[in-house]
């Protein structure tokens, strides 16, 4: 007359467990997504920043110390046309002309990375690569 009192009934024991792991693995899951929301939120608000910073450095350079190298070349030119002949000032201007349109392209180059970075971010399936793989000079 005990025909199934030694089984249990699923219906008392309403499947505990499994909601108990169902529920765990949907709050690790949920934390996945947070932690890799935030990380994206991070990286963006570091792209921005190096995008300004880059921005600013090729304006400085294209806009305040590129046209005083410049006219330091002019200047050092002008003194050769005259007969005023000084190779080390001549020389030392053509470096220095060289050097700062380097340095602008170089922030050109920074600037366009960032950028680039920034827009790999946002497209899925564009595998991005990190900064120890770069190989800038």
């Amino acid at each position: 007359m005990l025909f199934g009192a030694g089984l249990p009934l699923p219906l008392l024991n309403a499947n505990r467990r499994a909601i108990r792991e169902a529920t765990a693995t949907r709050d690790a899951a949920k934390a996945a997504v947070e932690a890799a929301y935030e990380e994206l939120i991070a990286e963006h608000a570091r792209l921005e920043a190096e995008i300004q910073s880059t921005r600013l450095r090729r304006h400085f350079l294209e806009r305040e110390v590129a046209p005083l190298v410049d006219e330091q070349v002019a200047d050092a030119r002008r003194l050769d046309a005259a007969g005023d002949v000084n190779t080390l000032l001549l020389l030392d201007s053509l470096t220095r002309s060289y050097d700062t349109k380097l340095q602008v392209l170089r922030a050109a180059l920074d600037e366009a990375s960032a950028l680039s970075r920034l827009a790999a971010l946002y497209s899925p399936g564009v595998p991005m690569r990190h900064e120890t793989e770069t190989n800038t000079p």
